[in-house]
């Protein structure tokens, strides 16, 4: 028993490096590349900090004194791993002396995030790395490296898209993920834009780059491919050898400024004469003495407190860096001239290195005179665009359109040069109107506006370009419009039973009997809907209900005729109906007779008049029929 788990455990002991290297490969399609290593690592001349990766070792592996850390998710089957020979040989010395790492950082298809963090450097003025790396050959799948540095410790965020202390990106080896093989610069230089190199290629990273010009920190590898994986679209296999880092100086000397005019003196606002106008002053900033190196201690920076009143801008930045050129220069500032001269005080600072030095200027703007500048005109909808035409809906009706004008600019003074007028060219065929003339004057309000035109609505729609011209002071300025008149719908006549015209004569009612009635119906042949109104008869024996009557496309619609007297007799009344342009006339007729069916001539002199004479011929019947009686 005893034997047989020894047996094992040796048997497992040879395994197990057998494994590891099944794990540390590249992908299917490379072609392993057996060139022999350079006898010696290229470590830059003046290298203070160097890893040739001749020992990665460890859980994980990891150089000594490096630190590793896999935020791929899921993990994988590898982390960084001694370099593998058989997919390609080390930039120098032995053949497997260098570090890699593979698409077994993760499984499945996700996004792998291994991370390789060196020891603390010192950053500063003039810090230089330089190191080596490459890919399989060919290129099947895409493989990036990020080059990162940290001004902290050795957080990485803890997730595969985090970066943690490492927020300064140096560069990025293959940022875009391209499938194929990358140039390499020589002489050595920053990672661009381009694919992976499949053969050892030397980079370098300097201040120019992010590299801090204070302080210290660490410098990170960042193995990160999104889609990767051993399903993943990308990842393979990289390697990286022959790390060195040149720990920079810390500190340098801030450049000293010039300026035009110098600090202290007057500055003369110029180009504005009248009130209103603007003038302009300038503040040229040079170098007056150079500084030396890069960062904070190395910067000089001009920033002025914004003015007030009558005074605006001088809010640029002036900055230059050691020997470096300046930017932000010049300062620039406006005033607005006013019926009296304005002065103020410009405050600025010049801040060299971190040390303040006051800068002041007394701006000085003159006095305006009074002149005559012509208003500018805005209008709505706006000049070019296109000018609708609402509220004709049918061949043959009118729509409408107007133009607003106000002012946009108001000018000052009188007379004709502080006068802006605009006037258009009367349109033609289905357009009419825009004949008003808008003007103002100086300061003054606006008046003729809104411009107001028409046009005929047709069977189809009608555009024409409205040439106008705003004069200001003199000086003419073409305005246009595109005027757009719909297309309206053809309306079918309406008809009516009886016919617009004829007598409506209503059943003749008995005297102290009910109203008769009658119907007048409206029809409609076309497709769209209509409205016919009526306007009640002045006879006020007749009325009329409804007097709105809705007429469907393709349907009818009717009103009710009522007629109610209370005297004997022959009526006449007139109900007039409109239908958008459609006229209906129809002359009303009723009468009222005796129960036994004799009607009695009365003369109609209204409804009191009739009352009262019937009124009277019954009393005479019943004084008559008396008088028998008494016989």
């Amino acid at each position: 028993m005893i034997a047989t788990s020894r047996l094992l455990a040796m048997t497992l002991a040879m395994s197990l490096p057998a494994l590891a290297a099944a794990q540390n490969i590249a992908r299917p399609g490379y072609v392993a590349d057996h060139s022999a290593p350079a006898a010696t690592s290229a470590f830059a001349p003046t290298a203070t900090i160097t890893e040739s990766f001749d020992s990665v070792t460890g859980a994980p592996p990891c150089p000594a004194g490096w630190t590793c850390t896999n935020n791929s998710s899921p993990l994988g089957t590898s982390n960084w791993f001694q370099g593998n020979p058989a997919v390609f040989p080390a930039q120098a010395g032995a053949t497997n002396a260098y570090i890699g790492a593979n698409f077994n950082n993760t499984v499945g298809a996700a996004t792998i995030s291994n991370w390789l963090i060196s020891p603390v450097v010192q950053f500063g003025n003039g810090s230089q790395l330089r190191f080596w790396a490459r890919v399989p050959t060919p290129v099947n799948f895409a493989d990036r490296l990020e080059i990162r540095a940290s001004t902290g410790g050795t957080n990485t965020g803890g997730t595969n898209t985090s970066t943690g202390d490492f927020s300064i990106l140096l560069g990025t080896i293959n940022p875009s993920l391209v499938t194929g093989s990358g140039a390499c610069a020589s002489p050595a230089a920053a990672p661009g834009a381009g694919a992976f190199p499949d053969a050892w290629c030397e980079f370098l990273i300097t201040n120019t780059q992010g590299i801090p010009a204070t302080g210290s920190g660490r410098i990170a590898f960042r193995y990160f491919v999104t889609d990767g994986g051993p399903d993943g679209a990308n990842s393979s296999y990289v390697g990286i050898d022959t790390f060195s880092f040149v720990e920079g100086v810390a500190g340098g000397t801030a450049p000293i400024f010039a300026y035009t005019p110098p600090s202290g003196s007057s500055l003369p606002f110029t180009g504005g004469t009248t009130i209103g106008s603007t003038g302009t002053a300038t503040i040229t900033v040079a170098v007056g003495t150079p500084g030396s190196g890069t960062g904070a201690t190395a910067t000089t920076t001009t920033t002025c407190t914004a003015p007030t009143g009558p005074f605006s801008g001088f809010g640029q930045t002036v900055t230059a860096e050691g020997s470096g050129a300046i930017s932000g220069a010049p300062l620039t500032g406006t005033c607005t001239l006013g019926a009296a001269p304005a002065t103020q005080t410009l405050t600025c600072s010049e801040n060299r290195g971190g040390t303040p030095t006051a800068v002041t200027y007394t701006l000085d703007c003159p006095a305006g005179t009074v002149g005559a500048t012509a208003p500018t005109f805005s209008y709505s909808p706006a000049a070019g665009s296109t000018v609708s035409f609402t509220g004709g809906t049918t061949v043959g009706s009118t729509a409408n359109a107007s133009i607003t004008a106000t002012v946009a600019t108001p000018g000052s003074g009188t007379g004709a040069a502080a006068t802006t007028t605009m006037t258009c060219t009367a349109p033609t065929g289905a357009f009419s109107g825009f004949g008003q003339t808008v003007t103002a004057e100086g300061t003054g309000a606006i008046s003729g506006s809104p411009l107001t035109g028409t046009c005929l609505v047709g069977a189809a729609p009608v555009t024409q370009t409205l040439t106008c011209s705003e004069n200001r002071g003199g000086t003419p300025t073409p305005v246009t419009f595109n005027l757009e008149c719909p297309a309206g719908s053809v309306v079918t006549p309406l008809t009516s039973t009886p016919i617009s015209g004829s007598t409506v004569t209503l059943p003749t009612q008995t005297m102290g009997g009910a109203a008769t009635t009658t119907t007048i119906s409206f029809q409609n042949p076309g497709k769209g809907a209509a409205t016919v109104t009526c306007t009640a008869p002045t006879a006020t024996e007749f009325t009329v209900s409804p007097l709105t009557i809705p007429v469907p496309g393709g349907g009818t619609g009717s009103t009710t005729v009522t007629f109610n007297s209370l005297a004997v007799g022959t009526f006449t009344g007139v109900l007039n109906c409109t239908a958008g342009a459609q006229t209906f006339t129809f002359n009303l007729s009723g009468t009222t007779g005796t129960a036994g069916g004799a009607s009695i001539a009365i003369p109609v002199g209204g409804t009191i008049a009739g009352t009262l004479l019937v009124l009277m011929t019954l009393a005479l019947g019943l004084v008559t029929l008396g008088w028998y009686s008494r016989r």
